[in-house]
C-alpha cells in the first residue's frame, strides 16, 4: 500500500475538533442510544476516483494530465423514505450506481483527444475500459434479530430497474504525426438505452429490468472492551435486462486508403453483429467492518472498506454512546466526521479543502421522526 504525503489542511480538518469531541465523549459516556422506533428520509452518495478530480470527470474537462495509476472510478447514489417498527425495517428509494474500470494508457489516450492535443504520435496505447451502471427504484425490508453477542439485520430489496449497461472494450491504438488514429480494437456490450455505437432501439429490446439485493448490518459484542460492526451492502445482487441490447464485434483501422482528394479514408472499421440477449448485472459489493476497542474516555477505531476491487484503510476515535465518529482515511489521508442522533444522522468525508480538488467524496443525511 503506497501511503501519499500527508496534506495538512486534511489532516487539520480532523484534528482542530479533537479537543471538543473529547470533551463531548466525556459528558456522554454514561448515556446510551435508546432504540426507538422511527419514519424519515435520507440521502446517501459515495465518489471516488484515482483517475482525476471528481469535478473534472463529472464535467467531462480533463483540463490536466490522469494520474499514472490511473484505474478506477465509482460512484453511487440512494435517496428516499426509511423506517424501523419494533423488528421490522423498510426503505422505498431511487439509486443510481456507476463505475468505471480503465489503466493509464487509456486515461491518457483520451485526456490527449478532450484537450485538442492529439493522441502521441508512434506510440503504442494500449486500450482497455469497462464501465458499467444501473438506476433502479425499489423496496427494502428487514427484519432486526439477536443471537448471543450479535444484533443483526438482514434486508431483502426489489428494485426496478430504469436504466442498464455493461460496454467493455480493449485492443490497440496508435496516432501519426498527423494525428490519423489506427487501431484494432474488440467491443461488447449490453445496453437498455445509452451504447457506444449509438445504435437505435425500433422495439427491438427492452429498456426496463429488475433487481433483487441482499444487505446485513450487524454488531458484534466480543467482551466488554472489544466489538466488531459490519455494513454489507449489495452482499447478494443481481440486476436483469431479460431483452437487452447487446453488441458485439471489432473495429480495424486497418483498411485505410488515401481518396481523391489526398485525405485519409477507411473501409468500413466495425464489423460484428447488433442483436438482443439476456443480461445479468453484478454490482461491487459496499463492505464496511469497523472494530472497536471501548475505553473509559472514548473508543478507538479501525475500520476497512471495501468497494468492488478498492480497499479503504481508517483509523480513528469515538465517543462512548457512539454517536460521534472522527476517522482518517490513512491512504487517502481524507477525514470522516459522523454524528448520530435519534433526530438526524451526518456523515462527511472529503480528501480536499478544495471541492474542484476531490478525488473522494462521501455526504449521508437522514432525518428521522422517533415514536
Amino acid at each position: 500500500m503506497i501511503i501519499k504525503k500527508i496534506n495538512f489542511h486534511s489532516t487539520l480538518l480532523l484534528f482542530l475538533p479533537l479537543y471538543l469531541f473529547t470533551s463531548y465523549s466525556q459528558a456522554s459516556a454514561s448515556n446510551e442510544n435508546v432504540k426507538t422506533d422511527y419514519i424519515g428520509v435520507f440521502a446517501v452518495s459515495e465518489t471516488f476516483t484515482d483517475i482525476l478530480p471528481i469535478k473534472q470527470i463529472v464535467d467531462d474537462e480533463w483540463v490536466e494530465q490522469p494520474s499514472k495509476h490511473a484505474s478506477t472510478a465509482f460512484s453511487q447514489h440512494e435517496a428516499g423514505i426509511q423506517g424501523e417498527w419494533h423488528n421490522l425495517t423498510f426503505s422505498v428509494s431511487k439509486r443510481y450506481d456507476y463505475f468505471v474500470h480503465s489503466n493509464k494508457d487509456t486515461a491518457f489516450a483520451y485526456y490527449q483527444d478532450q484537450s485538442n492535443q492529439g493522441v502521441t504520435p508512434n506510440k503504442e496505447h494500449n486500450i482497455n475500459l469497462h464501465l458499467f451502471h444501473q438506476e433502479a427504484k425499489g423496496l427494502r425490508l428487514g427484519y432486526n434479530f439477536t443471537f448471543k453477542k450479535v444484533d443483526a439485520n438482514i434486508s431483502l430489496g426489489y428494485w426496478q430497474v430504469a436504466e442498464i449497461r455493461s460496454s467493455k472494450i480493449h485492443g490497440i491504438l496508435t496516432s501519426d504525426i498527423d494525428s490519423n488514429i489506427t487501431g484494432q480494437a474488440t467491443l461488447e456490450e449490453y445496453y437498455s438505452h445509452k451504447n457506444f455505437l449509438k445504435r437505435r432501439n425500433n422495439e427491438s429490446w427492452d429498456t426496463e429490468g429488475y433487481g433483487m439485493s441482499v444487505d446485513i448490518d450487524f454488531t458484534w459484542s466480543i467482551n466488554e472492551k472489544f466489538m466488531l460492526r459490519g455494513q454489507l451492502k449489495d452482499i447478494y445482487n443481481d440486476f436483469v435486462l431479460k431483452n437487452s441490447g447487446y453488441s458485439i464485434g471489432d473495429f480495424d483501422t486497418s483498411g485505410r486508403f488515401i481518396n481523391s482528394i489526398g485525405g485519409v479514408g477507411y473501409l468500413p472499421i466495425y464489423s460484428g453483429k447488433e442483436t438482443t440477449q439476456d443480461h445479468h448485472l453484478t454490482l461491487p459489493e459496499r463492505i464496511n467492518l469497523t472494530g472497536v476497542y471501548q475505553d473509559e474516555l472514548m473508543n478507538y477505531i479501525v475500520k476497512l472498506k471495501r468497494q468492488g476491487d478498492v480497499q479503504f484503510y481508517y483509523a480513528g476515535i469515538e465517543s462512548n454512546d457512539g454517536s460521534m465518529q472522527l476517522l482518517l482515511d490513512i491512504e487517502n489521508m481524507a477525514p470522516e466526521f459522523s454524528y448520530q442522533s435519534q433526530w438526524v444522522t451526518f456523515i462527511l468525508e472529503l480528501d480536499s479543502s478544495s471541492s474542484k480538488n476531490a478525488q473522494k467524496l462521501n455526504l449521508g443525511l437522514a432525518l428521522q421522526i422517533p415514536f
